[in-house]
């Protein structure tokens, strides 16, 4: 857990870079002063592991709680006071390329020891729904009408897009629907039955399987051997025995019924 929330900071702040290209008076809300830090990394860890509950994983809430705290990483170059456009993290594309970088960074870790690849990339959206959505609770509750306004599609426009107090609740709740909606997905692909259901190639061994079964049967039956003629005598001394009646294919008298 403590690998994939470094991975996710490193990657937090190596987005943040692109501040860079707007060349703006930097911002700096000063939201991890004491006392306010407090609050600031409660309440984006709780927003975030709260998101992530449906989930039902213990270390899939704790990675999310800590990934919800680490897109702040973005604050660091405006903390030094660099001309960089204000929280660029907070953004959509952000999130489409740290959940790739986190699908890629799973992929090589073959632990499995929080989830598959696209399990653990798909907290990334998630978190930055839970991060939206406190950031407007605080900015109203905390931090008394600053710090609702966000460059959601950073690098490509660094426009602030202005968000009224009660998004924040829609944003929360559209994470929470969505980890509902993935944990039902995620659990139906893993399911024994589902797992067990033939697809493809299987489908035709079963088929296969069947119709050897089935001659096998018919064999069984009849008492011919693969590859001997079939007597096309509606009756048949093999399946209707009467005393008038010669097969047409010459068998031995142990092989009629």
């Amino acid at each position: 857990m403590v690998f994939y929330a470094s991975v996710y900071v490193a990657l937090a702040f190596a987005f943040s870079f692109v501040g860079f290209v707007a060349q703006q008076p930097t911002v700096h809300f000063h939201e991890y002063s004491f006392p306010e830090a407090i609050e600031e990394l409660g309440g984006h860890f709780l927003f975030g592991a709260v998101a992530a509950a449906p989930f039902l994983s213990f270390w899939k809430s704790l990675v999310d709680g800590a990934f919800a705290i680490g897109i702040d990483a973005d604050h660091v170059l405006g903390a030094l006071n660099l001309n960089v456009s204000s929280r660029p993290d907070h953004s959509i594309f952000f999130a489409i390329f740290a959940a790739a970088a986190i699908w890629a960074v799973v992929r090589l870790d073959k632990s499995g020891a929080i989830g598959a690849p696209a399990e653990v990339a798909v907290l990334v959206p998630i978190t930055v729904l839970s991060h939206l959505s406190y950031d407007i609770f605080a900015a109203f509750q905390v931090f008394k009408g600053v710090g609702f306004s966000f460059p959601i599609l950073s690098p490509f426009s660094f426009s602030l897009f202005a968000f009224p107090y009660w998004t924040w609740i829609p944003l929360e709740a559209s994470a929470l629907i969505s980890s509902v909606v993935l944990a039902v997905w995620f659990r139906a692909r893993s399911s024994p039955q589902l797992s067990a259901e033939p697809r493809g190639h299987e489908y035709h061994e079963l088929f296969s399987d069947s119709m050897f079964s089935l001659r096998n049967k018919y064999y069984s039956l009849t008492g011919l051997e693969p590859g001997e003629p079939h007597c096309s005598v509606e009756s048949c001394a093999r399946c209707n025995p009467g005393p008038d009646h010669f097969c047409g294919y010459d068998l031995p008298p142990d092989r009629k019924r």
